[in-house]
């Protein structure tokens, strides 16, 4: 067999990298593959990894390089909740492959490291059950693709708590001011693990100092990881946030992981208002909280709050009439399940809960509609609360899509108008005070404004036009 290497490297020495040779007679099929194989994202041949450096697992690393490490191994882990893949951030970090290289090490700054990527994996998987509840989505929210890596550790979590608690008292306790810090990030792992594992809700209150120094420690991560993992899949825009950036979104999740465990179901639903969008980890929290509660009670204690009215499915059970019973039944289940569904989708991506809020506008309607047909003087008030429902989800659905930039200049005076009409609505409903109906007067003021300021916009701008014209024609 003859070796045309060579002949391929000079008939290829002008070609930059990323460009194909087009042959003679290329057909579709071959068009295709070719644009897998130059593709830099795809293919793993047409990028450079001359600047990486070598890892060596016998490195003997300072304080300060282990406290960068750590931070560094905090941001990919960020990244990967913010909706990189795995192989793109958790799994660049070498160590974290083969932890159990640095147990020949007798140093207490190697064992310290060992110790912590144990419990950051234990970290990652806790958070990757949860994230395999499907409360959100793969390939939307969050990337579960581990790439046939084992995610399950067989370490005891109790174990490695302990370890954590004893190396960071241990660091606190140096003279080292970068052992000191390394006994801080030592606490706020530790806390990460508890509230993962919902054993307390209180994060650690620490404040670090971060280093830009990497030094050797940079070589314990490979960049081009991804490379040897994935095959044929392009992969996301990765952004990796800063070690400061990170630590805040880690404090960030412990506040918004705080909700899942108040007893008040409305402080957990409207945690969502208090600031932007929540980490994919933070909304399954929150559904898996939703979820584990009765719908029964749930549906019964927004009736309560709206009406008055207690144990409202019992009594309408007993008032209404025998040939009722089946299609009360069938209401009660819809009605049940639909609120549970109702009360989850803010925990959705935007795009999805705008879809959502839309279908269950008309699906509380036609509950609503059923309700009133019951007998029995609760039956009104339960179709109010229901009629409450879809307006709520129109408004909703309507806000969504300022958020999703869905409204045209053209057609703002317009959703402002529908806006309006739906809050006003909303507000006039004979029900008890609550969230949503403030929420529904407060947007019933804010559309009636807008459109005064829309109308007034476009009045002054014909007004512009007008004197341009006057201007254009002296």
């Amino acid at each position: 067999m003859q070796d045309v290497t060579e002949r391929f490297k000079r008939s290829c020495a002008g070609l930059p990298d990323g460009r194909l040779v087009k042959m003679q007679g290329l057909g579709m099929l071959e068009a295709m593959n070719a644009l897998q194989i130059g593709d830099p994202k795809m293919d793993t041949g047409v990028a450079s990894s001359s600047n990486q450096q070598i890892y060596n697992p016998n490195i003997s690393l300072s304080a300060e390089e282990v406290c960068w490490v750590i931070d560094h191994m905090t941001a990919l882990e960020v990244a990967w909740y913010r909706g990189a893949t795995l192989c793109q951030t958790v799994f660049t970090c070498i160590p974290c492959h083969k932890p159990e290289l640095f147990a020949e090490q007798q140093g207490f700054v190697e064992q310290a490291l060992r110790s912590y990527i144990y419990a950051y994996l234990k970290t990652i998987e806790l958070a990757y059950a949860e994230l395999s509840k499907g409360h959100v989505l793969d390939g939307e929210d969050v990337w579960l693709d581990h790439y046939g890596l084992p995610i399950e550790m067989f370490d005891d979590v109790d174990t490695i708590l302990q370890e954590m608690d004893r190396g960071a008292h241990w660091a606190l306790e140096s003279n080292d001011p970068w052992m000191f810090e390394l006994g801080k990030r030592f606490r706020v792992r530790a806390g990460i693990i508890r509230v993962l594992l919902a054993k307390s809700v209180d994060p650690p209150e620490c404040d670090l100092t971060f280093t830009l120094n990497p030094g050797r420690a940079a070589s314990l991560f490979d960049e081009n990881m991804s490379r040897y993992l994935r095959q044929n899949m392009p992969l996301p825009t990765l952004s990796v946030p800063s070690h400061e950036e990170a630590l805040n979104s880690i404090f960030e999740m412990f506040q918004d992981i705080r909700f899942a465990h108040v007893e008040e179901l409305q402080e957990l639903l409207w945690a969502r208002h208090r600031r932007g969008p929540h980490l994919p980890l933070v909304r399954s929290v929150f559904k898996s909280t939703i979820m584990s509660k009765d719908s029964d009670w749930l549906f019964e204690e927004y009736i309560a709050r709206q009406t008055g009215v207690i144990h409202v499915l019992h009594l309408m059970s007993e008032e209404i009439q025998d040939t009722e019973r089946r299609q009360f039944t069938i209401w009660r289940d819809l009605v049940r399940g639909f609120y549970l569904n109702t009360c989850c989708v803010p925990l959705a991506n935007p795009c999805r809960r705008r879809r959502i809020y839309l279908s269950l506008s008309s699906s509380w309607h036609e509950r609503a509609v059923m309700a009133a047909r019951f007998s029995g003087h609760n039956a009104p008030k339960v179709a109010t609360a229901l009629e409450a429902l879809r307006l709520d989800c129109l408004l909703e659905a309507a806000l969504g899509s300022w958020e999703l930039e869905l409204i045209a200049p053209s057609e703002e005076q317009c959703m402002w108008w529908w806006a309006t009409c739906v809050a006003k609505q909303r507000a006039e409903l004979q029900l008890k005070t609550s969230r949503q109906g403030e929420w529904a007067c407060l947007w019933a003021e804010v559309g009636a404004a807008m459109q005064k300021v829309s109308s007034f916009s476009k009045e002054l701008m014909k007004v512009v036009v007008g004197i341009g014209a006057i201007v254009d024609h002296k």
